[in-house]
C-alpha cells in the first residue's frame, strides 16, 4: 500500500508540473551572425530566464538530387486557386482567431539588429548608410507596434574604406506553451482545411 502510495503521489507531483510548465513563460528566439564570410544560426531557448539552451544550426546543406515536380500547367493553377479562395472563405474567421492570438500572446523580449557594412567607395557607403537605418527602424517599429518589444538594439556600423559585411540577428520570443499549442492546433486545422478543398479542386 506504502509504495501505491508513493507511485500516485510522483504522478500527481509529474502531473502538476507539467501542468505549471504549461503557464510559465518561456523564451524562444533565434539568432544569426554573419563574420568573415561565416555564417551561422542558433535557436535559443530559455525558462525562468535562467536555464538558457543555444542550439547550433548548421548552415552549409550537403547537394541532393532534386526531385523532379510535376509541372503547373495552367488549368491546375486555376483548380489550386479555385480551391484556395473556397479554404480561405471557410477558415477566415479562424485565421483572424490565429493572428489575434499571436499577436495578444506573444511578445518580443529582444530585438538585435548589428550590420556592419562597406561597398568599397566611401561616397555609396555614405549614401546607403542613412537607407539602411532608415530600413532597419522602419521594420523595429513595425515589430514594436504589432507584438510590443521590450528590449531593442538596433546599430548599423559603415566601412568608408572596403568592403565588408557582417551582422547579428536576434529576435527572442515570450510566451507560454499552453497558448502555442492552442495557436499551433488552430493552423493545423487550417492547414488541413486548404488540404481537403485544393485536393477536391484537382480531383474534378
Amino acid at each position: 500500500m506504502n509504495a501505491l502510495l508513493i507511485i500516485f503521489l510522483i504522478l500527481i507531483a509529474f502531473v502538476l508540473l507539467i501542468a505549471a510548465l504549461m503557464f510559465i513563460p518561456v523564451y524562444v528566439g533565434a539568432e544569426y551572425l554573419i563574420k568573415n564570410d561565416v555564417k551561422r544560426g542558433y535557436i535559443i531557448l530559455r525558462i525562468f530566464r535562467i536555464i538558457p539552451f543555444k542550439i547550433w544550426l548548421k548552415t552549409d546543406k550537403k547537394k541532393e538530387k532534386k526531385k523532379k515536380k510535376e509541372k503547373m500547367t495552367l488549368e491546375k493553377y486555376i483548380k489550386t486557386a479555385s480551391g484556395s479562395m473556397k479554404a480561405y472563405k471557410e477558415s477566415k474567421d479562424l485565421i483572424k482567431e490565429i493572428l489575434d492570438g499571436v499577436i495578444k500572446k506573444v511578445t518580443f523580449e529582444e530585438v538585435i539588429f548589428d550590420i556592419g557594412f562597406g561597398t568599397g567607395n566611401a561616397a555609396s557607403t555614405g549614401i546607403m548608410t542613412g537607407a539602411v537605418w532608415s530600413a532597419t527602424d522602419i521594420f523595429v517599429c513595425i515589430l514594436d507596434r504589432i507584438f510590443g518589444v521590450r528590449k531593442f538594439t538596433v546599430n548599423v556600423t559603415p566601412y568608408f574604406d572596403k568592403k565588408h559585411f557582417s551582422g547579428q540577428f536576434k529576435g527572442i520570443l515570450k510566451l507560454r506553451l499552453v497558448n502555442i499549442m492552442i495557436i499551433l492546433a488552430k493552423i493545423r486545422l487550417v492547414i488541413n482545411i486548404f488540404k481537403e478543398h485544393i485536393n477536391k479542386s484537382e480531383e474534378k
